[in-house]
């Protein structure tokens, strides 16, 4: 049996609405500065499913250090997806 690792990301809404395309990732760099594609693969969910996503990885692939929770939401004018917020986290 492979060890795994269990992270859960959370974040909160600050009462604004969630739009039918925003969603959130965990990311390994400052999302304002790497982009908001460059999510941690299979780290991000629908923010509307919910305030928090817990998924797993093998230990081997394990997230220690410095990660970010980036909110990112669909801009219908320019066509593009934004960073609307970045919380930077450590998981150990």
């Amino acid at each position: 049996m492979k060890e795994t690792q269990v992270v859960t990301i959370g974040w909160n809404y600050n009462g604004t609405s969630v739009g039918k395309y925003d969603w959130v990732g965990l990311y390994n760099c400052d999302p304002d500065k790497c982009g908001v594609n460059s999510y941690v693969s299979g780290a991000w969910q629908w923010a509307s499913y919910g305030t928090s996503y817990t998924f797993t990885r093998e230990l081997t692939d394990s997230l220690i250090g410095a990660y970010w929770t980036g909110y990112v939401s669909y801009d219908y004018a320019s066509g593009q997806y934004r960073l609307m917020s970045s919380q930077m986290n450590i998981l150990a």
